[in-house]
């Protein structure tokens, strides 16, 4: 579980590295901890399930100190697999040899004892209830382990500890893979043995992190294991497997059998829990059908999962948008899609501080629309002084043609030459395009900057600004171009030679500036996180 936690960049919350930050004074970091804190508490939980363990934790809100109190819990019943004699009763002392032996890796004393004692095969061996086949697996003994399933019958695998694990369960808990395979080919209906909480093998593989493991137990596990009207199971297992990021084995789940999206697994989780808790792992373009599905859950704090969506915690996955607009955005693009499957209850429930998920949204995202307020002044300013100068360039250009006028008509001397004629066009398509990416520009430097204002009408203005700018300046190089072929008639190579130089600045302003427009577009019109196809839930 460690393993785990680290990996998914919780066990500073764990080990302390992380202290709790005053709510008061920094609240974007408050809120950042507490969902960090909310996260490895919920690992923690499900690893445990509803036996002995989760009922000492159950009322803990903090991971720390509910690691700790496992810690210690777990330190007392190590002692009881140790042999120490204070938690030994007597009637197991006989079986002292096989159980040291086995722990130690020593199959040839192992052996021996068993051909002595074959009874001991398949007897329990500690107060706990434990086989030599489980101590093995305990152990990580691997080799000892594929000894003893070899002299073992397929009933005598079936056997539980006092806890009600098989071998396998154990086996999954640890991750031990070979002894995995080994009692599956001798057994396989040991798949479908759950423990005393009726989780099978395969949920807690998932549920400790053990993936390679998990992903060998679900090619063999019976589908009507994971059918939701049998138990939790099937809920279980797919939200562990969105939570681990395994999201081949949730799809692959979430098809065989739909009803599972909407089901809740052990300890009252959701599928929709886990994708609110995780939507790094959907970058865009990527939507999934399930999205739709799921059941309103709450947080701690009285969060509901519209308000989880509506916090702003500094996250990786806006590190690759452009810009602090385009990140606001994406911010409510999130929160936006959340607020559509949601109950409509959701959208005005209230948590501890008194917060509407719109409130709690508008707080936490504050400095983050002042910054796009700011990126995006800073980006049309810029735009616009060019776009001011193409205006004033094509304007006197209409007045100063080339050749000049004709003294008796007052028509321009190369009226019916080819060159003009594309001359004037461009021209006038320039000053018609730069007058529209001004007014484009100035329309946002003007506005009132609004929360929704960002989802849609900021990014269009800025899609055609961009847009009329690239047009205007490259209908402005052509006008230029024309200019020259009219005035060096007859002298193609050095009209050649300036189109081809003038076509340089264009194309580095293009393509520094086009994957900006690009992405605007693409974040502003592309398809939505969630399937359109689906009919709302509610």
């Amino acid at each position: 579980m460690k393993t785990y936690l680290i990996a998914q960049d919780l066990w500073g919350v764990i080990e302390g590295m992380e202290e709790t930050p005053d709510q008061e004074k920094n609240n974007v970091a408050f809120n950042a901890w507490s969902k960090k804190n909310s996260m490895a508490l919920h690992v923690i939980q499900i690893s445990c399930g509803p036996n002995l363990f989760s009922v000492i934790i159950r009322e803990i809100s903090l991971a720390k100190i509910a690691w700790n109190t496992l810690a210690k819990k777990y330190t007392m019943l190590k002692t009881t697999y140790s042999g120490t004699d204070n938690n030994r009763n007597d009637s197991y002392v006989e079986y002292e040899d096989l159980y040291k032996a086995v722990r130690g890796g020593d199959w040839n004393a192992a052996k021996e004892f068993l051909e002595r004692r074959p009874d001991a095969l398949n007897a329990k061996i500690t107060t706990l209830g434990k086989m030599a086949l489980h101590i093995a697996v305990v152990a990580g003994q691997e080799r000892i382990g594929e000894k003893l399933v070899e002299r073992m019958s397929r009933e005598d695998l079936e056997i539980l500890d006092n806890f009600g694990d098989t071998a396998l369960n154990e086996a999954a808990v640890r991750g031990e893979y070979r002894l995995v395979k080994c009692m599956l080919r001798k057994n396989e209906s040991l798949v479908s043995i759950g423990s005393s909480t009726q989780t099978i093998p395969l949920v807690k593989a998932i549920s400790y992190g053990q993936i390679e493991t998990a992903r060998c137990l679900y090619s063999v596990t019976p589908l009507e294991d994971l059918m939701p009207e049998k138990d939790h199971n099937g809920a279980t297992l797919l939200s562990n497997a969105i939570y681990t990021r395994n999201l081949d084995i949730a799809l692959h789940l979430v098809k065989r059998c739909p009803r599972l999206a909407l089901s809740l697994g052990k300890d009252g989780n959701s599928t929709l829990l886990a994708l609110a808790s995780t939507p790094n792992a959907f970058p865009s373009g990527n939507p999934l059908v399930f999205w739709k599905q799921g059941i309103y859950n709450y947080y701690e704090d009285g969060n509901g999962m519209l308000h989880m969506a509506g916090m702003f915690t500094d996250s990786n996955m806006l590190n690759h948008i452009s810009g602090a607009a385009l990140q606001m955005q994406r911010e409510l693009q999130w929160f936006k899609e959340i607020e559509s499957i949601v109950h409509p209850k959701a959208k005005e429930a209230i948590n501890k501080d008194g917060m509407t998920p719109r409130q709690l949204f508008t707080k936490t995202h504050k400095n983050l629309r002042k910054e796009g307020e700011q990126w995006m002044k800073d980006a049309t300013t810029s735009c616009t002084v060019v776009g001011a100068l193409i205006i004033t360039i094509m304007f006197a250009a209409t007045f100063t043609i080339p050749g000049g006028n004709k003294q008796n008509t007052g028509l321009p001397m190369f009226l019916n030459r080819k060159w003009f004629t594309l001359f004037i066009l461009s021209d006038a398509l320039s000053l018609f395009s730069s007058t529209t990416l001004v007014l484009m520009f100035l329309g946002i430097l003007t506005s009132r900057y609004a929360e929704d204002d960002f989802l849609v009408t900021l990014p269009r203005k800025m899609i055609i600004g961009f847009s009329t700018l690239f047009f205007s300046i490259a209908t402005m190089m052509i006008a230029f171009c024309a200019a020259l072929s009219i005035m060096l008639n007859g002298q193609y190579w050095i009209v050649i030679l300036i189109i081809c130089l003038a076509s340089v600045p264009v194309t580095l302003f293009i393509v520094s500036q086009f994957r900006l427009l690009l992405e605007i577009a693409i974040s502003t019109y592309r398809a939505n996180i969630f399937n359109k196809k689906m009919k709302p839930l509610f």
